[in-house]
């Protein structure tokens, strides 16, 4: 249990387990900072404040294991590993500045590994692209390590949304997903 009013961290020599009885819960404003990757087999509850996570010390969410669904305030900052070897859709509260939760549904119950990241900042050159216009402020990067194919489903909201164009799509346009 991570709760306090200043920034905590997580160091361990080596990846820190945590069994699937475990249960974790952030709860501090300032947030709590992976110093070693973290790997649970149980439930990740994010109350308040950011789980701060790099390439080096990821957060792996073991199959079996749970993530609360976060909020504005309080969600993985930086990328995360979710195993599973169901076709039950996983939320993961993923965000940076603001949270951008993904929900991965996978095709087949068979051992998978996902790694889901919210990033800032545009990716494409709208202007040497046949894309009109594009969210310019956020995106995810998702990938499968392992297993089976997933389906996807990302959140949209369209008051944290920045256009490249500065103009939303109308109801009368796609909204396209480009990888």
């Amino acid at each position: 249990y991570f709760e306090g009013f200043a920034p905590q961290t997580i160091t361990n020599n080596g990846t820190l387990t945590f069994s699937p009885n475990a249960y974790m819960e952030v709860n501090n404003g300032q947030g709590v900072s992976l110093n070693s990757p973290l790997s649970i087999g149980g439930t990740i509850s994010l109350s308040a404040g950011l789980l701060n996570t790099t390439a080096t010390n990821i957060l792996t969410i073991q199959s079996g294991g749970a993530a609360s669904s976060g909020d504005f305030d309080s969600f993985i900052n930086g990328p995360v590993i979710i195993e599973t070897n169901s076709v039950s859709p996983f939320t993961v509260p993923v965000g940076r500045t603001n949270h951008h939760p993904v929900t991965i549904i996978p095709a087949a119950a068979t051992a998978s590994s996902y790694r889901v990241e919210a990033l800032e900042n545009t990716i494409i050159d709208c202007a040497t692209s046949n894309i009109e216009e594009l969210v310019s402020n956020y995106y995810w990067d998702i990938s499968r390590i392992s297993g089976a194919d997933a389906s996807i489903q990302l959140n949209y909201d369209a008051g944290l949304t920045s256009w490249t164009n500065g103009i939303p799509p109308d109801n009368s346009k796609f909204i396209f997903i480009i990888h």
